[in-house]
């Protein structure tokens, strides 16, 4: 919303999604997750002011009595992780020009640049970046042959090697920054490359799968955080719930919230629960918020999994609070409905099935005083104004009155605002809504919710091959498409296989440019995205042996395979 008025004040009451319930196994409950935070926020509008709210999503519930699979979805929220900028299709003055020697990285041929003599000794180029959000952003970097990044005068690291990148998370608060690269040639040509991707991630966690052994309950997924935004800054926060234990046929799995508490400052998504090994419950996931629950760990044993703890909520002149039952914080303040925010059920009584958690929720109060009109001998305020259009009553945004304003010698009529009378101007966007976890801690089981055994996407964002935004996205489609199917997860188990033993090919550069080029366009064909004709026939041959293979192998061979190449 942009406001288009005179200054006013006004209040936001926020309530997160609530994480979802944990699976059951036979007649053990899973846990159930815990309402979303609350958050009371107090602020003033000027002319121009842009007021965002994004609502925190629920988290799903775990399945019951599945082997391996079975987590709850995670809660999505406000979420900004695209690339904002990159050497080499931002202008520079004076112009720079792209570079490419089959020496370097693939990060560093995809960005560089250089002065247009590429024996130059020193480069030195100052850039605007518009940073649409405060948030954590990720700087990565590579030269030949070294090169520091400095933003706002700051310096913030150092690439000192063209075979690798070199990356520095920042807090950057919203608005323009200044961003200097200094680069030094000791030989040869010259080139340096640079991106800034990244900002805000306030999503939840996934639930951890149940054991691949037995026939348990997956963990629930946590709840996404609502978040109230004023020109880009977070003004408040109400975090969502954590996600339920899943049960094993020992204890039920833990209610809501877990033990594991929340990450460190900065760190505002949630974490996944962890994946069960052998038999029984997975972890629940954890909610986002100014702080992200951490996720709940698998332990041994036929038993329920953890539960996710909350995420943090926050006010910058108002009330917050978590919840620790089902029932959300802030269940007493106006406007508070009992359809949001709750925690999912785990199955421990009626109707003993477990649920989700339910969608957050945002009530904005806007303070104005606007036009009075006289009922009963009483000056009352005018709450709304219509127009007939067409036999129809609509609602006006803003009441105007005609004065005589101009000079003395040249009066002209003018249409002015009521005082305090107000024009809020509304839009709706999805482009920053979505679901980008932490990966769990632990045993890792089948990877789920982080993408943990994407091998090849892991092994190409390592390289510089491909960015980690890319990854990301990648990682997102395979939740959301294969996750949880059988077809879809006999396709991860042989890609866990057959990708793992592959990537030795990176070593050479004719290798590293045929995987590109082919997991690049086999990607984009199953996402229904534009690809090449000309790699269809690889691309089928790629994926054929996935499913052959998948059917063969096991899921714990397969989480030997992609746990064997040390990729996260």
């Amino acid at each position: 919303m942009t406001w288009a008025g005179l200054p006013s004040t006004g209040k936001a009451y926020l309530w997160g999604g609530g994480g979802g319930g944990g699976g059951k196994d036979a007649a053990t409950p899973g846990g159930a997750g815990s309402g979303g935070g609350f958050a009371e926020v107090d602020f003033v509008l000027s002319e121009g002011d842009v007021l965002q709210v994004v609502v925190g999503g629920p988290g799903g519930s775990g399945q019951s009595g599945v082997a391996g699979q079975g987590g709850g979805s995670p809660g999505a929220s406000y979420l900004t992780t695209a690339t904002i900028f990159n050497t080499r299709t931002t202008a520079a003055s004076p112009a720079v020009f792209d570079q490419y020697n089959p020496n370097y990285c693939a990060f560093l041929n995809t960005y560089g640049v250089w002065e247009s003599n590429t024996n130059l000794r020193d480069f030195d180029r100052f850039y605007t970046v518009f940073f649409p959000t405060t948030g954590l952003y990720t700087f990565t970097a590579s030269a030949d042959n070294s090169a520091v990044i400095s933003m706002d005068g700051i310096p913030l690291f150092s690439a000192t090697t063209f075979t690798q990148t070199f990356e520095q998370p920042v807090q950057v608060t919203a608005g323009n920054h200044t961003v200097r690269i200094q680069a030094l040639n000791t030989g040869g040509p010259g080139s340096v490359a640079l991106t800034i991707s990244g900002g805000s991630n306030f999503s939840a966690g996934r639930g951890g799968n149940a054991g691949g052994a037995g026939s348990s309950g997956g963990g629930g997924g946590g709840g996404g955080a609502t978040v109230l935004l004023l020109n880009g800054n977070v003004i408040g926060v109400a975090g969502g719930g954590g996600g339920g234990g899943g049960a094993g046929n020992g204890p039920q799995g833990q209610q809501a919230p877990g033990p594991n508490g929340q990450a460190p400052a900065l760190t505002n998504n949630g974490q996944n629960g962890t994946n069960k090994n052998g038999d029984g419950g997975g972890g629940g996931g954890g909610g986002g918020g100014l702080t992200g629950g951490n996720g709940g760990q698998s332990p041994g044993g036929d038993t329920g999994g953890q539960a996710g703890f909350y995420g943090g909520s926050f006010s910058v002149n108002g009330a917050a609070a978590g919840a620790t039952g089902r029932l959300p914080a802030g269940a007493t303040y106006p406007y508070w409905s009992s359809l949001r925010g709750y925690g999912g059920n785990g199955g421990a009584f009626s109707p003993f099935t477990p649920s989700d958690g339910t969608p957050g929720y945002a009530v904005i109060e806007i303070d104005t005083v606007g036009g009075f009109v006289k009922d009963a001998g009483v000056w009352k305020p005018i709450e709304a104004a219509y127009i007939k259009v067409n036999n129809t009553w609509q609602r006006i945004q803003a009441t105007y009155r005609k004065t005589t304003g101009g000079f003395f010698f040249a009066p002209q009529s003018i249409w002015q605002p009521i005082s305090d009378s107000y024009s809020p101007l509304f839009s709706q966007s999805s482009t920053q809504v979505g679901i980008n976890p932490r990966e769990a801690t632990g045993d890792a089981g089948q990877g789920g919710g982080g993408g943990g055994c994407c091998v090849v996407s892991t092994a190409f964002a390592d390289q510089g091959i491909w960015s980690p935004q890319q990854k990301h996205e990648l990682i997102a489609w395979c939740e959301d498409q294969l996750h949880n199917r059988v077809l879809g997860e006999c396709f991860r188990r042989g890609y866990q296989v057959v990708g793992s033993k592959a990537l030795p090919i990176l070593k050479t550069l004719w290798g590293r440019t045929y995987a590109r080029w082919a997991f690049d366009n086999g990607t984009r064909m199953v996402r229904g995205k534009s690809f090449s004709w000309w790699s269809v026939p690889n691309s089928v041959l790629w994926i054929s042996a996935f499913m052959l293979v998948g059917a063969m192998v096991t899921t714990r061979y397969a989480n030997r395979c992609w746990k064997s190449t040390g990729k996260d």
